[in-house]
């Protein structure tokens, strides 16, 4: 059964299913660095997931800790300003035919991610925040939940699945699915043709391709903030230029060839 056409994700560009996997695992390891940057200087709130800010908030607000809640409060409206920015300018690229609204959301958030850099570099040069209660703090603090929040909503859908690239639990979740799929089909291979015909056909077997395919985006997510975390000692926060350098990066690739295709003509009109 088809979805209905308002479920539809948006149509991919001209990336083949590797490269989509490919850029998947990219913005994961981005997503991993920036979360475990800002965690380590903001005074532990996460930019990239906002499960986590939620329950501090509540938990903040049960014990009159003002500060934490507003420390993790502020986050989140930052993040779903982000997200409606990615969600406004994928949508109005897909009605007006735009071939690189992928440019556009990558460059944003590698603009806010910069910003957070030149600003951290100049006013915070040890790379040490020292007081959560300052304008610079929020800003900063800001700066970085918008840029997630950007990527968030940017691609979601890369081949059959969705997969998000800020957060990895629905990710794990999915895993778990594609993982027990495999093992029921392996299972009934094996006593069907042997285990050995069923160990030489599980690479065909899209379970098993997806389970590999997830396994690796949490594993560049975990990768990105080992990496992350370790660039700030010595880079402070300058550490977020590797991912301003990605994101930079995935401009290009856009330009080259789009990774958001516009939605055709007659499929806006049947939206409508």
């Amino acid at each position: 059964m088809k979805p209905p056409e308002a479920e539809r994700p948006p149509p991919p560009g001209r990336l083949s299913p590797r490269q989509r996997s490919g850029l998947a695992i990219a913005l994961s390891a981005v997503a991993g660095s920036i979360d475990a940057i800002g965690y380590i200087v903001l005074f532990k709130v996460f930019t990239a997931n906002m499960t986590g800010n939620t329950v501090a908030l509540g938990m903040g607000l049960v014990h009159h800790d003002w500060l934490l809640a507003a420390r993790r409060g502020f986050a989140i409206p930052m993040f779903l300003i982000g997200m409606l920015w990615s969600r406004i300018i994928a949508h109005i690229g897909q009605i007006r035919g735009w071939r690189h609204s992928a440019s556009i959301l990558f460059g944003s958030e590698a603009a806010l991610l910069g910003c957070f850099a030149v600003l951290g570099m100049i006013l915070v040069p040890s790379g040490r925040i020292e007081n959560d209660t300052t304008s610079l703090y929020f800003l900063l603090l800001g700066l970085l939940s918008a840029g997630m929040g950007v990527q968030n909503a940017s691609l979601s859908h890369f081949g059959p699945l969705s997969v998000r690239t800020t957060h990895v639990t629905g990710n794990l979740a999915t895993l778990a699915d594609q993982l027990a799929r495999f093992g029921i089909w392996f299972v009934d291979r094996a006593k069907r043709v042997g285990l050995r015909e069923a160990l030489a056909g599980a690479t065909s077997e899209l379970s098993f391709r997806e389970t590999l395919f997830l396994f690796a985006v949490w594993v560049s997510y975990f990768a990105g903030a080992v990496a992350g975390a370790a660039l700030l000692i010595s880079w402070r926060l300058g550490a977020v230029l590797p991912a301003v350098a990605a994101l930079l990066a995935l401009v290009v690739v856009d330009v080259i060839d789009p990774i958001l295709a516009p939605v055709a003509a007659d499929h806006c009109r049947r939206r409508r």
